[in-house]
């Protein structure tokens, strides 16, 4: 197996460590700096992506500005060369080629040989099955999603896999309620264009099936407070009662209205995390990062139920919460929603 590591020459002594350490798994790590002297650079460069099974990108704040990383990408795309981008920073904006790969895993140099074993794991598993697309999951780290609808597409097929396999006791959170609740037919929801509105409803779907599953119980914070035009917000109040008011009676679902801090969160116990956050704020959460680690999950969890009973410290119920949104849409009739206190 091969791998070319695509990197800003900043990050060379990065780089070559990654080399070594995936060398020392019997990876063949194939870098730039393994070309003879006289050899012409871009030729070079391009026969090593051809010939290796994948093409690692070292995602830093330098490569994703660099213009020969956004090209080593670009040519490995047009040859059909896998491209996996490996971030060992939280803050990255990738532009350029790497906005195509629309996702990209974080490193956790906390633990690199652990990180380093599943990675390899991950590529020998990919390459016997001939088969890129799951790459982060099978790896086991945090997994950054750009844009809504990626975000929708990954979200329902974590939905699907969780309906498929029944044989255990499901725990829901979720800090966010316009994003899993509000969708409806109309496709002015959020004036999103029609294949979004389509995954959306699809999305719910999957999702109230297992919510109303006997095996799962969901916990749901609800901060409605958006700038978005009085129209949609109308909208969204209107479907959000209706889901509520259908699921006043079930046992097994709970709502409270309470602000809460930090992102938009959907936590499955012991599977996975979605936090969502926005790149711009009249708009959905364009940015997710996936956590799949149990001690990542287990810190988003200890944060939702921390702001969870503080809700329920301040007296927050089901019916507080109906009557608090019903209020909200009311309000979106009248004029602007300038929110009410829920004491």
């Amino acid at each position: 197996m091969s791998v070319f590591i695509s990197y800003a020459h900043q990050d060379e002594a990065l780089a070559l460590l990654l080399s070594h350490m995936l060398q020392e798994k019997g990876v063949d790590c194939l870098v730039d700096r393994t070309m003879a002297g006289g050899d012409r650079i871009d030729s070079s460069i391009q026969h090593m992506i051809r010939q290796a099974d994948v093409l690692l990108v070292l995602l830093t704040q330098s490569s994703v500005s660099s213009s020969w990383v956004n090209q080593e990408i670009g040519f490995a795309t047009g040859c059909g060369t896998p491209v996996w981008p490996l971030a060992v920073q939280r803050e990255i904006k990738p532009a350029g080629m790497l906005e195509t790969t629309c996702s990209y895993s974080l490193f956790d140099w906390s633990s690199a040989g652990d990180t380093i074993t599943k990675l390899v794991g991950a590529l020998h598993k990919a390459t016997e099955q001939s088969s890129f697309d799951d790459f982060p999951r099978s790896l086991g780290l945090d997994y950054v999603i750009h844009g809504q609808l990626e975000r929708r597409h990954f979200h329902l097929s974590r939905l699907h896999d969780l309906l498929a396999d029944d044989s255990q006791p499901l725990q829901i959170c979720i800090q966010a309620a316009f994003s899993h609740f509000a969708a409806d037919e109309t496709g002015s929801y959020d004036g999103q264009p029609a294949e979004e509105v389509e995954v959306a409803l699809s999305q719910k779907k999957a999702l109230m099936q297992l919510c109303l599953q006997p095996r799962t119980n969901l916990e749901l914070l609800i901060w409605p407070k958006r700038t978005y035009p009085q129209a949609q917000l109308q909208q969204r109040y209107r479907n959000l009662l209706v889901w509520m008011e259908e699921m006043v009676s079930a046992h097994n679902i709970e709502f409270l209205c309470a602000e809460y801090s930090g992102p938009n969160r959907f936590i499955v116990q012991n599977h996975f995390c979605l936090e969502g956050y926005k790149q711009h704020p009249t708009t959905g959460y364009d940015l997710t990062i996936v956590k799949y680690r149990k001690a990542a999950i287990d810190a988003s969890l200890k944060d939702f139920m921390k702001a969870y009973a503080k809700a329920q410290g301040e007296g927050q119920t089901k019916q507080t919460t109906i009557d608090y949104i019903r209020e909200l849409h009311s309000r979106t009739r009248l004029g602007p929603a300038e929110g009410s206190s829920l004491k």
